[in-house]
This record gives structure tokens, sequence and C-alpha cells, in this order.
């Protein structure tokens, strides 16, 4: 598997998967597409990192609305007190 394979199989990740649609299946077909076994050890790794690879970039990407929601709700929760009797 070279450069160019691994991505592809990143961009077909990334582009399917905050779709309603199975990105690992989609990774699948793109690996048989190019010719590659989606049962090998070295393929499973790959989806395993390519699936870790969105998490971190979903946690980077929504870090500040997620920390100031997170800090917003005990102000809010305060200030909820003080108006209520």
């Amino acid at each position: 598997m070279n450069f160019l394979q691994i991505l592809i199989l990143g961009l077909v990740q990334g582009a399917a998967e905050l779709l309603p649609v199975s990105s690992s299946a989609h990774v699948i077909v793109a690996e048989k597409l190019m010719g590659l076994d989606p049962s090998s050890p070295e393929m499973t790794f790959l989806l395993v990192m390519l699936h870790t690879g969105t998490m971190f970039a979903v946690i980077v990407y929504f870090w500040n609305s997620w920390l100031s929601t997170t800090l917003a709700t005990p102000r809010t929760l305060v200030v909820r007190s003080r108006i209520s009797p």
C-alpha cells in the first residue's frame, strides 16, 4: 500500500464519516476497488487509525463550542437560582 492509497482512503473516510451512512463500508469498498484486501491485519489497523483521526478532528473542531457550553451551564444554573424565589 502506498501513500496515495492511504490518502484516498482517508479522504473517503473523512467525506463519509459525518454523513448518515457507514464510513467503514465506504472505506472497505474503496479498498476493494483499489485491489487491497480489507480483511488483512494492516487494513484493519488502517481503518482503526482512520476512525481515530476522525475522532480527534471532530474533538479539535468542536472543542471551543463544547468548552463554552460546559462552562456556561454552571453560570446558567446560578443565574436561574437567583431569579427563582
